[in-house]
């Protein structure tokens, strides 16, 4: 089991693995050179128990493009199999981390013991989070590649400014418990899921794949060249389902529908 890590690269120099360093990378790296997202993320991972932590910056040898062009086609699946994906959503770069200070009116607070049981874990409360699930508190969100990591992965957990949010399959709910139904970034991804597309109409799995590309479109790309390439891992999974050709953000049985 594994989990991945979904973060900004933000402004150069990145932290990454080159042609110059992979050896050195091989061997180990120094706790101290890593960015605080890494850091941050890496001793969560360490929490859950789990032994290996995906990076792109780090897995993928960067400025080499034979390693891209084998990396780019199984990354759809890097995130499909990944036991969970933290997504440092909050931040604009790989120097900002996952964690957030919490207002001391947000944090909660236990209550004395109410209950003689050994296995009590204790009661607590705090004040009713009132928080706007806005892109530009989540910077993330807005990036390109996010999209396709969401919808592969089976579980992602937002580390937002104010909460921690969550997505799996059926579900996706906050900490505030009061998720907006206009957060596009956040809707229910089970509809682009093959089990479900299998059990709707033709024109229900067109309008899938629309909603996605609407979607797809509000989000910000470094390279225009990834436009493709960062959407390729959702593109195989609804082909399992719409069984047509796929035409450069088009399918060939909807063709005439998908330009209007």
């Amino acid at each position: 089991m594994y989990a991945c890590l979904s973060h900004c690269w933000g402004e150069k120099p990145h932290f990454q693995t080159t042609r110059a360093n992979i050896d050195n990378h091989k061997k180990s790296i120094p706790w101290k050179i890593l960015p605080k997202t890494f850091q941050e993320a890496v001793d969560f991972t360490r929490r859950l128990q789990f032994r290996y932590l995906w990076i792109d910056s780090l897995c993928i040898i960067q400025e080499d493009s034979d390693d891209w062009n084998q990396q780019s086609i199984i990354m759809g699946n890097i995130y499909r199999n990944a036991a969970i994906t933290l997504a440092a959503s909050a931040s604009s770069g790989s120097g900002e981390g996952l964690f957030r200070q919490t207002k001391i009116r947000k944090v909660s607070y236990g209550l004395d013991r109410i209950c003689n049981q050994p296995d009590y874990k204790g009661i607590f409360v705090r004040e009713k989070l009132r928080i706007l699930h806005s892109t530009s508190d989540h910077p993330l969100t807005s990036r390109g590649w996010v999209l396709q990591e969401r919808l592969l992965s089976p579980r992602v957990l937002h580390f937002g400014k104010h909460e921690l949010m969550w997505e799996c399959m059926t579900q996706s709910a906050c900490s505030c418990m009061e998720l907006p139904g206009d957060t596009y970034w956040l809707q229910p991804k089970q509809k682009y899921q093959k089990l479900i597309l299998d059990q709707v109409t033709d024109s229900q799995t067109a309008n899938a794949w629309r909603d996605m590309v609407t979607d797809y479109s509000r989000m910000k790309f470094t390279y225009e060249s990834d436009i493709f390439p960062a959407i390729s891992g959702a593109v195989k999974e609804m082909e399992q389902s719409i069984q047509s050709r796929y035409l450069a953000g088009l399918w060939e049985s909807t063709l005439t529908q998908d330009m209007l």
